[in-house]
């Protein structure tokens, strides 16, 4: 979860759904953040359960997780970065839920993968929305506060200036 942290939320279209995503995938897990700001969804997968539905969703697979989980990370991270480089996914919503299902060839045979993302509890959505926008809007608040103070330097300078006979050529 720390390495996600230090993702940044990307804009996402998934099947024209508009969403903001932020991802992790290790090499045999990953952890999905999804947002379509009224709501923040997670799925996060461990080995043992990639291996069970990678095996209910293909039959045929038989295959070491590493195996085919790397096809599975270089598929689908362009569509959730925001570059979907033609992968097919499908997005729909159930029951407060969020399902993508995605198609695509592995060694010739066709591959398939659903991610079931379901609602965040509130300390993932603070710790990974909700802290960073308001430490964001501190800095902000601050930097304007800077700005204003460099501001009233600057036009008590350009008075000075007015007061001892400087001519301004704007």
């Amino acid at each position: 979860m720390e390495v996600l942290l230090q993702r940044p939320w990307l804009p996402v279209s998934i099947n024209g759904v508009q969403l903001l995503s932020k991802s992790c995938f290790g090499e045999t897990e990953y952890h999905i953040l999804l947002t379509d700001m009224k709501c923040v969804w997670e799925e996060r997968m461990q080995s043992a359960d990639i291996e069970t539905r990678a095996q209910e969703l293909n039959r045929r697979l038989r295959a070491p997780v590493k195996a085919f989980f790397s096809h599975l990370s270089e598929v689908v991270r362009p569509a959730l970065t925001g570059s979907s480089g033609g992968t097919n996914i499908s997005v729909t919503q159930e029951d407060g839920n969020i399902n993508m299902k995605l198609k695509s060839e592995l060694a010739g045979l066709p591959f398939y993968w659903e991610f079931h993302c379901t609602p965040a509890p509130v300390t993932v959505v603070c710790s990974q929305l909700v802290r960073p926008l308001l430490a964001m809007s501190f800095l902000m608040q601050r930097q304007v506060e800077q700005l204003g103070g460099l501001l009233g330097r600057k036009d008590a300078e350009i008075q000075d200036y007015r007061e001892n006979g400087a001519t301004l050529s704007r």
